[in-house]
């Protein structure tokens, strides 16, 4: 039998989609969310694997794990990164938690708005869709 998701979407499944992350997956789109809501205009974000490093360092996550970021970048969000070495707006988080732009070069990886708001689930929540 085959079920569109309008067909079972409740509360309780969004819940569950939301709780069933990895914690290293669930702090790197937030901390992309954070970079976009801080940032007035920007509609994409171009990053490199030790940036997304250092702003895990900066919120205190302690598994900062290259092979990790990689597996969720390529593997669970299926971002490609770039062939070449490009220049690209890099963004530092401060201690205070004001994100900072600088002009870096590297091999990035390029994510738009919309899709770091599907891995924060924030367009999915339809009270139309859920039954009660």
């Amino acid at each position: 039998m085959w079920f569109r998701a309008e067909h079972i979407a409740t509360a309780a499944l969004q819940h569950i989609k939301r709780s069933n992350r990895d914690r290293l997956e669930s702090e790197m789109a937030q901390i992309l969310l954070h970079i976009m809501d801080s940032r007035e205009g920007v509609n994409e974000i171009c990053f490199c694997t030790p940036d997304m490093q250092d702003w895990l360092q900066r919120k205190g996550f302690s598994n900062r794990d290259v092979t990790a970021i990689r597996k969720v970048l390529q593997g669970e969000w299926k971002l490609k990164p770039s062939d070449n070495s490009n220049a690209y707006l890099q963004y530092k988080i401060g201690t205070d938690g004001i994100v900072y732009e600088y002009n870096q070069k590297g091999r990035l990886y390029t994510i738009k708005k919309n899709e770091v708001l599907k891995l924060n689930y924030i367009d999915d929540f339809d009270e139309n869709l859920i039954s009660h």
